[in-house]
């Protein structure tokens, strides 16, 4: 209930109670848990922890398994143990556990988790992969099957994000961008599938569309960059997908009145709008957004611009605005690797309202908080002239 109620933290110190009350039980020994209830609690324990631990950005709690995949399980439970071991390797290298590992291989960390995220891949039917009606499913084989590719699409984009945003301004190493913007857009293609279904239109999960609209951030920031530095030529379908995303977020929370959906589909509205010359939103708009980052709307002087975003803008011609004239900005910063280590200590009546709502909260009440980003970009748009 924690995590679709949008309460990750909360959900994280619950799964940990339940684990240490596992392990004090020793069902987490396989010559101990010999029934399958005991073994099910169990694997929904530590692959819940380790979900969670990924997205707060902090270690996970059980180094080993013990039990090993038995060969007769459905289809779901063998791509969730796949992933969710994988999951591990990912957070173990985010947390810079590896580096000794890393020195002794002959290969990148990251490329030998690659390799282990495609043979994961093998483990999908094929037919998963096809672009089936949603509504000839049954509810349960729908959800199960879009969930385990979003898991999975998560997981590729975990991965790649930190050395994406590392690499961003060198055109030579661009294949950890490839990876995380296509990983993206899978992510919000395969979620929109789930909520365009009559059956799971309404499911609410504030987790899961936080972790999309997540995605779809990321694929904005791809599409600020300029022209120079990737290739537009799937530039219009990507803005397709992003504002798809906050129509599909505007009706849902319009349906089950959703903080998550409502902050993100006004976000995405307001970049949107901003890149091409249309933002009319408040002149100072900045959010904080738990686990992911921050981001700051503003405006500067039209003379102080050094490159515009906007296709119908050139440089040339603002050089030649007056200085009355203004052009409007976006700052983004990110925590790629551990996105939930904020300078903040969340102590004071702040620190006991993120506690009670956490995702839920009014990113807007979070904008002048001091926090420390590893990666920081500011963006130019299309200003209007004030």
């Amino acid at each position: 209930l924690c995590i679709n109620m949008g309460k990750p933290r909360r959900a994280w110190a619950t799964v940990r109670s339940a684990i240490n009350c596992a392990l004090l039980l020793g069902i987490h020994r396989p010559n101990q848990c010999l029934e399958p209830r005991q073994q099910s609690l169990w694997s929904q324990a530590w692959q819940l922890d380790r979900q969670l631990s990924s997205i707060l950005g902090v270690p996970y709690s059980v180094p080993h398994l013990h039990h090993s995949l038995e060969p007769n399980l459905p289809v779901v439970a063998r791509i969730m143990h796949s992933i969710n071991s994988i999951v591990s390797k990912v957070s173990d290298l985010n947390q810079g556990l590896t580096e000794a590992q890393a020195a002794a291989s002959a290969s990148a960390p990251i490329e030998e988790i690659e390799t282990e995220i495609q043979n994961c891949a093998t483990l999908f039917p094929n037919e998963w992969w096809s672009v089936i009606p949603a509504d000839s499913m049954s509810f349960d084989a729908l959800y199960y099957r879009q969930v385990c590719k979003m898991y999975f699409f998560q997981l590729q984009k975990t991965l790649h994000l930190p050395n994406m945003l590392k690499t961003f301004d060198d055109p030579n190493q661009q294949t950890s961008r490839k990876i995380t913007i296509e990983a993206c857009r899978n992510l919000v293609s395969t979620y929109e599938v789930l909520r365009n279904s009559s059956k799971s239109a309404l499911v609410i999960c504030d987790l899961m569309d936080f972790i999309v609209f997540s995605a779809a951030l990321i694929i904005t920031i791809h599409l600020l960059t300029p022209p120079s530095s990737r290739n537009t030529a799937r530039d219009a379908d990507d803005w397709n997908i992003v504002t798809h995303l906050a129509q599909t977020f505007r009706q849902l929370a319009g349906a089950v009145e959703c903080s998550v959906a409502q902050q993100a589909a006004t976000l995405l509205d307001y970049l949107y709008r901003v890149h091409h010359g249309m933002y009319v939103g408040p002149e100072e708009y900045a959010v904080i957004i738990p686990w992911f980052g921050k981001v700051r709307i503003g405006y500067v002087p039209r003379r102080r611009q050094t490159t515009s975003l906007s296709p119908q803008t050139s440089l040339s011609n603002t050089q030649d605005q007056n200085s009355s004239s203004f052009c409007s900005t976006i700052e983004f910063g990110i925590n790629g690797a551990t996105p939930g280590s904020f300078a903040w200590s969340g102590s004071g009546p702040w620190g006991s309202q993120f506690t009670y709502d956490e995702l839920g909260i009014d990113w807007t009440s979070l904008g002048d908080i001091e926090c420390d980003y590893d990666w920081i970009q500011l963006f130019y748009g299309a200003g209007n002239e004030n």
